[in-house]
């Protein structure tokens, strides 16, 4: 090992490089159908997942619905919760395949709305008894507002689920009006059409928009078991009819 190291030391470095990025894909590869079973509260499959993402994800998808580690966490949450029952009003944001098909065989039917209109809800107040919006506010310039219309959409029992990008680390959520452009926003935002990551106060963006919260976070062993990513969080918001909704500092600082 001494001699190799030495002597690759020696080699020119493209081809030093070259031999790192093969021993790397052969790493990936060998890697790319799961190294430990595991089990998918959307479809009840039980076996290894694949891998999926750039950078690649190991043990990420389900091979039989195609569930990521996402979708896995909010059916986790929906099912412990028991959200989801026959006979309800639901309205979703842009459906995912895998949460659409997890809905059906659960006997419930939904409303699709788009991303792009999640300030302008279809629906009287209070018509639904579950909002899903997963991965959603963070494509809203004005999410306060998405928030409101959400609440108003929901019955005065009705629940909602949130999912967003959220740096755990951070304890405030990072934007910026002044980046615009999609070459910007992917670099600092994620993706082209995102306009911010979340930091830990999210939660209580979510109490200032009139909701009561939990959070679900799941353990290190179902981490493992249902391949989630550690630390990820589901959020499960109702209405709380004693509670105003109030801006964001940063929006009542720019109305002032």
């Amino acid at each position: 090992m001494h001699f190799s190291r030495r002597l690759g030391r020696r080699l020119p470095r493209p081809i030093r490089t070259a031999g790192v990025l093969t021993l790397y894909a052969f790493d990936v590869l060998g890697r790319a159908r799961g190294a430990h079973p595991k089990h998918c509260p959307c479809c009840g499959y039980d076996g290894r997942f694949s891998i999926y993402g750039h950078p690649p994800r190991y043990d990420s998808r389900c091979p039989k619905c195609g569930s990521n580690e996402r979708q896995r966490l909010i059916a986790l949450a929906a099912d412990r919760e028991q959200l989801v029952r026959p006979g309800m009003q639901i309205l979703y944001f842009t459906p995912e395949v895998v949460l659409a098909e997890y809905l059906q065989a659960r006997g419930v039917r939904f409303e699709a709305v788009g991303l792009k209109t999640p300030d302008s809800l279809p629906g009287e107040d209070g018509a639904y008894d579950l909002v899903i919006a997963s991965n959603i506010l963070e494509h809203a310039p004005d999410e306060m507002r998405a928030l409101a219309e959400m609440r108003r959409v929901l019955a005065d029992d009705g629940q909602l689920i949130l999912t967003v990008p959220m740096i755990g680390g951070w304890d405030d959520t990072y934007e910026n009006p002044a980046i615009s452009s999609e070459d910007d926003r992917k670099l600092h935002f994620g993706e082209r059409n995102h306009c911010r990551y979340y930091g830990r106060d999210f939660k209580d963006l979510i109490l200032r928009a009139g909701f009561a919260v939990q959070e679900h976070v799941a353990s290190g062993e179902e981490s493992v078991r249902y391949g989630l990513i550690r630390g990820d969080r589901v959020f499960i918001a109702r209405p709380a009819p004693e509670m105003a909704i109030r801006p964001t500092p940063m929006r009542a600082a720019q109305a002032s």
